[in-house]
């Protein structure tokens, strides 16, 4: 049993084998990736905390702590959007965050600060609510470092385009 435990230790120490991570990690390609933790948002459902970039395995930067805090908060730029908020804001992870793939050393973020009121609704409808999706939009550089600060136009590698 402890030889067990050693040789899978050594294996670890050495790189053969990778140490487990609760969460899931998602592929952006060139040897980049993105883990997260899933848990409850206490809104009935789940949210990504200790957002972390990895490159080849190895960890870049951690992007978000264990309650979903950004750790280098790149600020917004005031919008519509702060019109059709119904919570106050605070510069976490509270339902999704996405990121895409790496081109040029840039890769596209967007974080959704506020879903609309069918997420509170159960299977009959009962608890819709009139808010609207409110979707924020970063880039951020091979380093885990935001580029410009997250705001309402959907940003591309290229420039600046439409919100969805």
């Amino acid at each position: 049993m402890l030889w067990n435990i050693l040789d899978k230790l050594f294996d670890v120490i050495a790189g053969n084998r990778k140490p487990q991570q609760p969460g899931w990690t998602r592929d952006l390609g060139d040897g980049y990736a993105l883990h997260e933790e899933d848990v409850p948002n206490s809104l009935g459902g789940y949210h990504p905390v200790n957002l972390t970039l990895l490159h080849n395995g190895k960890k870049v930067r951690q992007i978000t702590d264990e309650t979903g805090t950004f750790l280098q908060f790149p600020g917004v730029v005031p919008g519509a959007w702060e019109a059709k908020q119904t919570y106050p804001f605070q510069p976490c992870t509270r339902f999704t965050f996405w990121m895409g793939p790496f081109q040029d050393g840039k890769a596209p973020v967007e974080w959704l600060l506020q879903p609309d009121g069918r997420y509170y609704a159960d299977e009959d409808g009962f608890g819709w609510e009139d808010d609207e999706d409110i979707v924020l939009h970063s880039l951020m550089d091979t380093t885990g470092k935001f580029i410009v600060p997250f705001s309402e136009e959907r940003i591309c590698q290229g420039g600046i385009s439409p919100t969805r």
